[in-house]
């Protein structure tokens, strides 16, 4: 391991640093995704809607949604 890591401090420190972000390039929007949804879900939470289908889930019946169709 040593070893590795000695071969890796011998090369240009902006080659390092290029390499080590585009090791997480294919994934890094996955933040920002999850971000969002998490946003959204959070704006879904506080709405009539979302409270229909508590109720109805609480009173052990269908939700009604189509009220709340746009």
């Amino acid at each position: 391991m040593q070893k590795w890591c000695d071969e890796i401090l011998e090369k240009s420190p902006t080659a390092v640093a290029i390499a080590k972000r585009s090791f997480n390039m294919d994934t890094a929007h996955q933040s920002g995704i999850a971000g969002m949804g998490m946003y959204a879900l959070k704006l879904y939470y506080d709405t009539e809607e979302s409270r229909e289908g508590v109720k109805a889930f609480q009173e052990k019946r269908k939700p009604d949604f189509r009220k709340y169709a746009k």
